[in-house]
C-alpha cells in the first residue's frame, strides 16, 4: 500500500432520512407474525377475536402484561410451582372452564377451530421458520434505526408478545411428562382436579380473569385515542396546506402549534373514557338495560369528541390569540368525530350484510359463527367490529406516514444492508 495514500473514515450510519415504507413494511410482518399466532385467548378476550385485535400492539402489550400477572400472582402469591402456574394460565388462555359449564367455545369437533395444544405443537417448526426467514431479519434491522423510538416500541410491543406466548407453548410442549393433554386439547397435571375445586384458586382466577378485560379494555381505548389524535392532525395537516399562512394556529410565543399528542392528554383522556365507559356499563347492568355494541360505539366515539372540544377551549382560551385558530383546532375533533364515527358503522353493518349475504366470504373475514339461525348464517357482531376494528388501523397508519411521517432526524447503520 503506498505510503501517501490515506484511509477514508468510514461512515457507519446512513445519514439518509429512513422513508416511511421502510418503516411500514416492517411494521406490517411483525403485526402478522402475532396477529397469525394461536395463541388463545387476548388478555380474556375471547381467541376468535385474536386475530384482527392483536393488529393493536398496545393490546399485545396488555397481553404480555396479563401473562406476567397471572404467572406472578400464582407464583408467589398462590404459591404454585412455576409449571402448575404455566398450566393454569394455559388452561385460561386456551379453554372456557372458569364456570365450569359447556358453552360453544368448550365445544370441540370437525366445525370448531378451538386452538388445542396438540395442533400448536404441529404448526411450532413452521412459525418459527416464517419468522426466522421473513419477519426476524428486517425487525433486527428495524430495532438497529435511529430517530424511530415510538415505531420501535410498536414493533418491540409485537415481539414482546409473540414470543411469550410461543415461549408458553414451547415449555408444555417440553413437559409433556407433567402436562396430560387430552384430544380435545385440554389440559391437565397432577393434582389439577384438587386444584380445579379449590375456593382459593376459583377466586383468584375470577380475579385475574377481571384483572385481563381491565387491561384488554384499557388497551383498546388507548389505541382508539390514538387513533383519534392521529386523524386529526392529519385533518389539520392537510387543511393548513390550503388556507394562508396567517390563519394557522400561533401560539402567544410566535411558534406554530405542535402536531403531534402528548403521551400525557392520551393518558388523561383514556383514564376518563375507560372511568366513563366503565360507569355506563355498571349502570346499565344495574337496571338490566341491554345496549347493542353500536349504542355503546356511538357513546365512546361522541365522548372522545366531546372531551376533545372541551379540552380544546380550555387550551386555546390560554394560549391562542386569533379565534380562527381556535374554530381550526374545535372543527377537526368534530369533522373527525362524525367522518370516523359514520364510516365505522356503515362499515360494521357493510359487513354484516355481507357476512349474512355471502357465507363464504363471512367464513373468510371470520365473522360468522359455527351454528346456524332460522335466517341462515349467524354474524358475530363483535367478530364485525373487531374486523373494522382492524381496517381503521390500518388506513390511519397509511394516512400517518403518508402525511405526517418526517424522516429528518433517523438513520440507519450501514451494516442493516446485508438485510436488504
Amino acid at each position: 500500500m503506498n505510503s501517501s495514500t490515506t484511509a477514508a473514515p468510514v461512515d457507519q450510519t446512513n445519514r439518509i432520512g429512513i422513508p416511511w415504507q421502510t418503516i411500514f413494511w416492517t411494521l406490517v410482518p411483525l403485526a402478522i407474525s402475532s396477529m397469525s399466532q394461536p395463541g388463545g385467548r387476548i388478555s380474556g378476550l375471547p381467541s376468535r377475536y385474536r386475530t384482527y385485535l392483536r393488529c393493536s400492539p398496545v393490546l399485545c402489550a396488555a397481553d404480555t402484561l396479563s401473562i406476567f400477572t397471572n404467572l406472578t400472582t400464582l407464583c408467589f402469591y398462590q404459591k404454585y410451582s412455576f409449571t402448575e402456574a404455566v398450566a393454569i394460565t394455559l388452561q385460561a388462555r386456551l379453554n372456557n372452564d372458569l364456570q365450569e359449564e359447556a358453552t360453544e367455545m368448550d365445544v370441540i369437533d370437525e366445525y370448531n377451530e378451538i386452538e388445542g395444544i396438540q395442533s400448536l405443537e404441529n404448526m411450532t417448526w413452521l412459525r418459527w421458520l416464517w419468522f426466522i426467514l421473513g419477519t426476524l431479519p428486517p425487525a433486527i434491522k428495524f430495532l438497529a434505526m435511529g430517530g424511530i423510538l415510538w415505531e420501535q416500541a410498536w414493533g418491540l410491543m409485537f415481539l414482546t408478545s409473540w414470543t411469550i406466548n410461543e415461549g408458553l407453548m414451547i415449555f408444555a410442549s417440553m413437559n409433556q411428562s407433567f402436562f396430560t393433554i387430552s384430544n380435545t386439547g385440554r389440559i391437565s397435571w397432577p393434582g389439577y382436579e384438587q386444584a380445579r375445586l379449590s375456593p382459593d384458586l376459583t377466586v383468584i382466577r375470577n380475579v385475574l380473569a377481571k384483572v385481563d378485560i381491565s387491561l384488554a379494555t384499557i388497551a383498546l381505548t388507548v389505541h382508539t385515542v390514538i387513533l383519534n389524535g392521529a386523524l386529526r392532525i392529519v385533518y389539520r395537516t392537510l387543511r393548513s396546506r390550503t388556507i394562508p399562512q396567517a390563519e394557522l394556529q400561533i401560539q402567544p410565543d410566535g411558534q406554530q402549534y405542535p402536531t403531534t399528542t402528548s403521551a400525557s392528554y392520551v393518558s388523561i383522556i383514556s383514564t376518563a373514557t375507560v372511568a366513563c365507559i366503565s360507569l355506563s356499563i355498571a349502570v346499565s347492568r344495574r337496571m338490566r338495560l341491554q345496549i347493542t355494541g353500536i349504542v355503546y360505539l356511538l357513546f365512546f366515539t361522541t365522548f372522545i369528541m366531546l372531551f376533545n372540544t372541551s379540552t380544546n377551549t380550555i387550551m386555546f382560551a390560554w394560549q391562542v390569540l386569533n379565534a380562527a385558530a381556535y374554530g381550526d383546532r374545535l372543527r377537526s375533533s368534530i369533522y373527525v368525530y362524525i367522518l370516523s364515527t359514520t364510516s365505522m358503522i356503515a362499515s360494521m353493518l357493510f359487513t354484516q350484510y355481507l357476512g349474512r349475504r355471502f357465507e363464504a366470504l363471512g367464513n373468510s373475514l371470520l365473522i360468522t359463527r359455527s351454528e346456524r339461525t332460522e335466517d341462515g348464517v349467524k354474524v358475530d357482531v363483535v367478530a364485525c367490529f373487531a374486523f373494522v376494528f382492524f381496517l381503521a388501523t390500518i388506513l390511519t397508519c397509511l394516512l400517518w406516514y403518508g402525511f405526517i411521517y418526517d424522516s429528518s432526524g433517523t438513520s440507519s447503520p450501514s451494516w442493516t444492508g446485508v438485510f436488504g
